[in-house]
């Protein structure tokens, strides 16, 4: 065997590392100090692929039922849209009533739709919603609304998910799956798909038109409709078991009663973590946070003093027990980031100074140095006492 000698550039490196500062120095000193004019164009390619804001105009308006309507989107400046992952939802901005409001909206169309141009979202009403009745009483073709780019963590991914991915929605739940069946069928993902989608009678199913078509006309899609009308009907292992043999990632849109009901019908399949993705329950929860908001006459519920500091302004705020420090923050008029309000996304991110407050089981999403240096998610975050916090605009 051929002897290896010790090279003597170990020695020559750890000079090197050594004079690296120097060095570094040297050549800095010797460029010229005049800014660089202009912008990258990675720069600019990246603002335009991803933008922090977009203004999107209603191009269309359809009505599925007297509830619920199909809203089209394009850009309002005439660029392109923001690209998005089949699953990810858009952040609507309103100002009305002397109130900020924002509000998530999973997109049921696709990605090579945000190409030429098109968002598609489905709102439906929901009493006391904010937001939702006020789309659907107020918003017209031709309006222009305020919208933070797609985001979300609820999408297929080619090597955390099988290749056989089940969807399970009940009711408008249905967006984001409609999206990943879109893109199933126009190849830009490679999966297959079967969609488990409960209603409550023939005229709750959004998209069913669509959803039959791309069943018809695609072999790696596959939808079964259950009417929730008949009290047999519902979703069920064996249900699923009969139409998969192959192993698969479920993907379930839904309220929190709903994935405490598939979660425990699911069980004794023992899936692992990574194989039950359930989307963010913003819509459907933080409405019924509303619906509590609104119920002012209520003499058990206990109110608390939030004060506010936010860039150079304070402000004092009433927030009940059984209300978002979010949603206390928006009904008073006060300016405040958000996106996905359940916890997940941290957009909402706030320091806690003073009080103390407390989070639902199951919502619990910050990271362990946020929850050590006092960081909260006002989206999902419930005050105990008067508190003090300090938001970021």
């Amino acid at each position: 065997m051929k002897q290896i000698k010790i090279s003597s550039f170990p020695n020559k490196d750890i000079k090197n590392f050594k004079n690296l500062k120097d060095n570094r120095e040297k050549i800095i000193n010797r460029t010229e100090s005049n800014n660089v004019n202009g912008e990258y164009i990675v720069d600019k390619l990246a603002k335009s692929i991803h933008p922090s804001y977009q203004k999107l105009l209603i191009k269309n308006i359809i009505e599925v039922n007297s509830n619920t309507k199909i809203f089209y989107f394009c850009n309002a400046l005439g660029d392109s849209l923001a690209t998005f992952r089949p699953g990810q939802y858009i952040t609507l901005m309103f100002q009305f009533d002397d109130k900020f409001v924002s509000r998530p909206y999973s997109l049921s169309s696709s990605p090579n739709d945000a190409l030429n141009n098109v968002y598609r979202i489905s709102v439906t009403r929901v009493k006391n919603g904010i937001v939702s009745n006020y789309m659907l009483d107020n918003l017209d073709i031709g309006d222009v609304i305020d919208s933070l780019s797609p985001s979300g963590n609820f999408y297929p991914s080619i090597i955390r998910d099988k290749k056989q991915l089940v969807g399970i929605a009940r009711g408008y739940g249905i967006s984001p799956l409609v999206s990943i069946a879109k893109s199933i069928e126009d190849k830009s993902l490679d999966k297959d798909i079967t969609i488990f989608y409960e209603a409550n009678g023939e005229n709750e199913f959004i998209y069913k038109d669509e959803l039959n078509r791309l069943d018809n006309t695609s072999n790696n899609i596959k939808v079964i409709f259950i009417n929730r009308n008949n009290p047999k009907n519902r979703i069920t292992v064996n249900m699923i078991k009969s139409f998969i043999t192959a192993k698969f990632t479920v993907f379930a849109c839904g309220d929190m009663d709903f994935y405490d009901a598939i979660k425990k019908e699911l069980s004794v399949l023992n899936l692992g973590r990574k194989d039950l993705r359930l989307e963010c329950s913003h819509s459907i929860d933080e409405t019924k946070n509303h619906i509590k908001e609104e119920n002012t006459n209520s003499k058990a519920r206990k109110e608390f003093n939030i004060k506010v500091f936010s860039n150079n302004e304070e402000y004092n705020v009433t927030c009940a027990e059984d209300q978002t420090i979010l949603s206390a923050l928006e009904l008073s008029n006060v300016r405040v980031r958000s996106k996905c309000r359940s916890g997940e996304c941290g957009y909402c991110r706030s320091l806690l100074l003073w009080g103390n407050v407390r989070v639902k089981e199951g919502v619990e999403h910050r990271r362990a140095a946020d929850i050590k240096f006092n960081y909260i998610h006002p989206c999902c975050t419930y005050p105990t006492s008067d508190i003090t916090i300090k938001i970021d605009n």
